[in-house]
C-alpha cells in the first residue's frame, strides 16, 4: 500500500516531490493486458496537474475502468458503471454508504445512505445556484470555489483541505444523478 507523506511522496508521472496532501491523487488499479507497464503504477499518487494533462490518462483510465466493470457485474443491485464518463458505483452495505469513483477526475467519495439525499441536492445546486453553503458530512466538508466558469470542489478534514479538484458543471450533474440513483436503493 503506498502511503502519502507530503514533500517526500513523489509523483509517478514527473518524479518530483507533492507537497501537499490536496494536490494529490492516487492511481486506481488498471489491466496490465490492456496498458504493459503502465499497471505498475498502480496505487501511486500523481499531481492532479500532472494527471490532468499526461498523454496516457485516457488509456489508463479506461484501462481502470475496465477492471471495476468487470468485477462491478457480480455486485448486483445498487453498483453500476458509466463507461462513457469512466464513473463507478456500489453499495457498501457494512459501512451503510455508497462509493463512488470518477476514473477521469481520480477521486473516490463514500456517501452514508442517510447523506445521499442531502449529497444528491447539493450537488445540483452546486450546477444551478450561483453560490452554495458548505456540506458538512460527518467525516468530511465539502466547499466550493468558483472562478468564471471554473469549478473547484475542496473536500477537507479537520479544517484541512485533503483534496481540490477541478470539476466541470457537467462532470458534477452526473454525479448527482449517480447519488440520486443509489438513494433509491435504500428507500
Amino acid at each position: 500500500m503506498s502511503f502519502f507523506i507530503p514533500g517526500r511522496t513523489t509523483c509517478a508521472i514527473c518524479e518530483c516531490a507533492i507537497e501537499h496532501r490536496w494536490q494529490a491523487a492516487q492511481l486506481p488499479f488498471a489491466d496490465p493486458a490492456e496498458i504493459g507497464d503502465l499497471a505498475t503504477l498502480a496505487r501511486r499518487y500523481v499531481h492532479r496537474s500532472c494527471w490532468d494533462g499526461w498523454s496516457a490518462r485516457e488509456r489508463y483510465s479506461q484501462s481502470a475502468m475496465s477492471l471495476i466493470a468487470r468485477s462491478q457485474a457480480q455486485l448486483g443491485e445498487g453498483s453500476g458503471v458509466d463507461q462513457a464518463q469512466r464513473i463507478a458505483w456500489r453499495d457498501v452495505p457494512a459501512l451503510k454508504s455508497f462509493r463512488v469513483e470518477d476514473l477521469m477526475v481520480l477521486v473516490t467519495f463514500d456517501i452514508a445512505w442517510a447523506d445521499a439525499c442531502r449529497v444528491a441536492d447539493w450537488l445540483r445546486d452546486a450546477v444551478s445556484l450561483p453560490t452554495v453553503e458548505s456540506l458538512g458530512l460527518p467525516v468530511e466538508t465539502w466547499q466550493l470555489r468558483r472562478d468564471g466558469g471554473r469549478i473547484e470542489l475542496v473536500r477537507l478534514q479537520a479544517d484541512e483541505p485533503i483534496e481540490v479538484i477541478e470539476v466541470s458543471p457537467d462532470r458534477l450533474m452526473r454525479w448527482a444523478s449517480v447519488v440520486g440513483q443509489l438513494r433509491d436503493v435504500h428507500r
